[in-house]
């Protein structure tokens, strides 16, 4: 699988790509965002995060159509489903990326995209910023895979905090260092440089404000 190595564990993220309705990307990474934090919550007693954590706390997004998304609920054990607007994501907790279900392994990973609609998208309502470094033109999976990293790091540190909610944005590299900067809570992502951008590249940030800004 690209992006990992062999005996790695990785976090699954579906995301549905729906052909006919396509959700505003935003939306999407927000619900991928928040199924792989809440995958995490609800089986925080799975050692098998202990061992993920202690990797490189691989992810891989993976798309499917509305048909295959269902099958994936109904064969894959474990999964969190989070419904945005239009977008829909399910997380599961780490496997060995060796050894995926057939269903899973079957699903493409490059190439995600979902477009940017005009009107305002629901996750803008969300409580915790994550804020994407628009200068890396990553794809709509990229982007996922960076925001739930920051997302569900912010939230292994905040678990009393369990209404949050992420809010996602893109903005240039230099919003998203000063940010880093100026949120000493922040959940900082460089990423590790397996896949479309360069090692070390700052991808996102999440924090949350508590002046009430947005």
């Amino acid at each position: 699988m690209a992006g990992t190595t062999a005996g790695e564990h990785v976090q699954v993220i579906v995301l549905l790509v729906d052909r006919d309705y396509p959700a505003d990307d935003r939306d999407g990474i927000a619900a991928a965002a928040t199924a792989a934090a809440a995958a995490y919550r609800a089986s925080l007693d799975d050692p098998t995060w202990d061992v993920w954590l202690g990797e490189a706390m691989a992810k891989s997004v993976r798309r499917a159509d509305a048909k295959t998304f269902r099958k994936v609920q109904e064969q894959v054990p474990g999964p969190t489903l989070v419904m945005l607007g239009d977008a829909a994501a399910v997380a599961f907790p780490p496997m060995p990326n060796d050894d995926l279900p057939k269903v899973l392994s079957r699903l493409q990973v490059s190439g995600t995209t979902l477009p940017r609609h005009d009107r305002t998208p629901v996750s803008e309502a969300g409580t915790v910023d994550v804020l994407l470094n628009a200068d890396l033109d990553m794809s709509t999976g990229k982007a996922a895979a960076q925001a739930a990293h920051a997302f569900l790091l912010w939230s292994a540190s905040a678990l009393d905090d369990v209404t949050a909610t992420p809010r996602i944005r893109f903005a240039p590299a230099a919003e998203v260092a000063a940010a880093a900067r100026e949120f000493g809570d922040a959940a900082v992502i460089e990423d590790a440089g397996r896949t479309e951008i360069a090692p070390g590249s700052l991808t996102a940030v999440a924090f949350r404000r508590t002046d009430g800004a947005r």
